[in-house]
Parts: C-alpha cells; structure tokens; sequence
C-alpha cells in the first residue's frame, strides 16, 4: 500500500512514515525502520518525537541498545525534543542489558532538566536495573525518596513488585513481608506475580509455613495462581521431602481447571527423586506424555539421574524404564550431559539383561557442547 502510494499522487506524509517505522519496530524488523527512516530525510520529511521514540523503542525490544543510543544522538542532531517516555524506554534497554552506570547517567540527567521529569515507570525501570545488577542498596535508596512526602512520584503495584523481587533475590524475606505490609497499608492489592516473588522468597529460605500462610492469603484475596505459582509449591514441599503434598498440588491443579505445564512437571518429577520415589516420577512422566506435553532436556536428565541412583536400582521396571527414556530422548533429538551418562554406565549392574540395549543407546546419543 506504501508503494502504491509513491506510485500515485498521493504522497506519504510523516505520519505515514511514522506509522510505518512503528509497524516494523513492532515486527522486530529494525533494519527496515530505519530504511523507512532514511527515506523520510531523504524527501526533506522532519521526523518527530513519536517516530524517533518508536525507533528507541524498537531498537529496544531487540536488544539492540546501542542503536537506540544513536537514534538518541540522532535526535540532538536534528534538534527534536526528547521526552520523558525516551529516556525511559532507554533506561529499560539499559535495564534488560545490565548497564547501572549508563542507566544512572539518563536518570540523574533527567532529573536536572526542567522540562523532563521521571516518571513512575521511570522509577521503576531504574529500580529493576538496579536490581538486575546486584546493586539492592542503591534501589532500596531510590525507592525511599519515592515515599518521602513531597515526592513527585509514588510508588505502585509494579513498584512494590520490583522492591519484593529484590528482597527476595538478597533472601531478605522479612523486608519482602515489611514490603509486603506497607502496600496494603497504602490500599495497594498485590498480585499473581508480586505472590510469586514472595513464595519463591520462601522457598529460598525455607520457610514452608510462611509460604503456606501467604499462599492462602493470596487465594483468600481471590488471586487465582498460575503455572508459576504451583511450581513454585511443588518445590517447596520438595525441598522439606514432602513428596504427597508436592503431589496433591497437581491433583488441586486439575480440579481448578489450570492445565499444568512442563515447569510443574519437571519440578515435580525432582521432588520425587529428591523423595526416593522414582517410580512416581515415571508415573508422572508418563502423565505429561499423556497430556501431550512434551519432556525437556532437563526432565530427562534428571529422571535418567534418579534412575541410575543405588535405591532405584533395585526397582524392578529400572531397565524397561530407562530404555524407554533413552528411546524417548533420541527421539526428540535431545542429548545426556556428562553425569546422566556417567552415572548409567558407572551403575548399570553387570549381569542386566538389558545393559547391552543401554550401552549402545547411551554410546549414541548426542553430547552437549563442552564450553571452552
């Protein structure tokens, strides 16, 4: 349609050019924006703040966070202001490629400007940036000044958000719960992945009680938990080897209607190794086949491991079983790590019938690529 319209007397305007530059941004086509970039210079068309910023974004959202630093300059260049939503969608890309100091660069430049002035989403992309990059004191001090009174800003949902994950990640799960207790002294609701962080924060620390209490506080608030938060479950009543109730989170699962998915699987199957119960774990691996659900190089392996541990060993389906994981694992086109493989060929016992069968399938199936 662009085409026709060169064709025709109709020419393209900047709107038109600009719609087109946030089409292919939204494509992941960055190379084709900025074409459509350069043709609108070349026929004397002024870009505007909202083509450059959809540029950014684009470049972005493709990782390509030094081609959106040259769109920036590019903007200097041609004397077209720079807002608030620019800066900010750079101090993302910044965030998501774990450059703090170039980050806090944009966000203190900001904040001396009289014209652009961070905003919420600004605060919090610093704070994720900060976090992302190990440097928790520093978001803990951004997030205080959103809270001092006079504060352009306060802080939101995804504010909070950010500030749990943090806590969380530093196993500082008290702070999490101070966190936790200042939003909805705020009227603030949490949500799936707030609950998500905190559970994880749990799991982390070992704190199954406090896990169980905010996972029911979460149901009595009417959120609805995801894949996630399930998973998230299962490996909390894993690592206190408590292999029934990690079970009895997929049967709830079920009955709430939420299909489970490879993570819930897999975590599952972990915890049932962890518990000794190997043969639950191929039970449930045979469930996930059954629901269509297509095992990992993860799942396998770890199965593979359990298998091949003395306690299941003297299970009687331990060949059978390892032979159809082996056969199922070439299939897909998925390779045994190093101590999978070890570990079969170290303790398959010698007068197995079947050990012939899983020597050859361990001897031809791919390696992953050793790093060097």
């Amino acid at each position: 349609m662009f085409k026709e319209m060169e064709q025709t007397s109709v020419a393209p305007s900047a709107v038109t050019h600009g719609i087109l530059i946030k089409a292919f941004g939204q494509a992941n086509q960055v190379d084709q924006a900025f074409s459509i970039l350069s043709l609108m210079k070349s026929k004397g068309l002024v870009p505007n703040s909202v083509t450059y910023g959809c540029l950014v974004d684009a470049c972005v959202k493709g990782n390509m966070v030094d081609r959106a630093l040259e769109v920036f300059e590019m903007m200097k260049v041609d004397k077209v202001p720079v807002n608030t939503i620019i800066y900010t969608t750079l101090i993302k890309g910044f965030s998501k490629t774990k450059r703090l100091t170039e980050a806090l660069d944009l966000f203190s430049s900001m904040r001396t400007r009289e014209n652009i002035k961070p905003n919420n989403v600004t605060y919090n992309s610093i704070l994720d940036c900060c976090i992302r990059c190990s440097c928790f004191p520093l978001a803990k001090q951004i997030f205080c000044e959103m809270t001092q009174p006079g504060s352009d800003v306060r802080p939101d949902l995804i504010t909070y958000s950010t500030m749990v994950k943090g806590y969380c990640l530093e196993q500082d799960l008290k702070g999490a719960l101070t966190v936790l207790h200042d939003m909805e002294q705020r009227s603030i609701k949490p949500d799936e992945v707030l609950y998500n962080s905190l559970l994880d924060g749990c799991c982390k620390t070992d704190q199954v009680d406090i896990a169980m209490m905010l996972y029911k506080n979460m149901r009595s608030l009417g959120i609805k938990p995801s894949n996630v938060t399930f998973s998230i479950l299962i490996k909390i009543y894993g690592k206190s080897r408590e292999c029934q109730k990690a079970i009895a989170v997929l049967d709830d699962m079920k009955k709430e209607g939420v299909r489970p998915g490879l993570i819930v699987y897999t975590c599952l199957i972990q915890t049932c190794i962890r518990c000794e119960q190997v043969s639950v774990a191929q039970q449930i691996y045979t469930d996930m086949k059954n629901q269509g659900i297509k095992a990992d190089q993860v799942t396998f392996n770890t199965l593979l491991q359990g298998w091949a541990t003395q306690h299941a060993r003297c299970i009687p389906e331990w060949p059978q079983s390892v032979l159809s994981l082996l056969v199922d694992m070439r299939t897909l086109g998925f390779s045994l790590d190093y101590h999978t493989s070890s570990a079969l060929i170290s303790f398959t016992p010698l007068d197995c019938p079947e050990r012939p069968s899983i020597f050859k399938l361990v001897s031809n199936m791919p390696r992953p690529l050793q790093s060097r």
